[in-house]
């Protein structure tokens, strides 16, 4: 998080906001948990497990709807969709 969602004024090092004094901590946490996801998704496509990983993503999403999960779930969703792929039962994973 960059800015505080109350206020916009720039976050610094700190859990409160400087300029309003809103507490970020339990924001921040929710970010650093959809991270976590992030990571565990990714080890999960490593693995060849793209199903478990567009599980994962999705969970991610609900935490924190940002563009790189959005990407990374269209690239997901590819994959799954590809009948070529070697050693991947072919099944349409979507949560449209």
């Amino acid at each position: 998080m960059d800015r505080c969602p109350n206020c916009r004024a720039r976050r610094e090092a700190e859990e409160t906001c400087r300029r309003c004094g809103m507490d970020l901590s339990s924001l921040l946490a929710v970010e650093q948990a959809a991270e976590g996801l992030i990571t565990h998704a990714l080890r999960q496509l490593a693995a060849g497990d793209v199903p478990a990983a567009l599980q994962t993503l999705t969970r991610a999403r609900a935490l924190n709807a940002e563009p790189f999960i959005e990407q990374l779930l269209g690239f997901l969703r590819h994959l799954a969709d590809d009948p070529s792929r070697p050693n991947q039962a072919h099944r349409s994973v979507r949560d449209d």
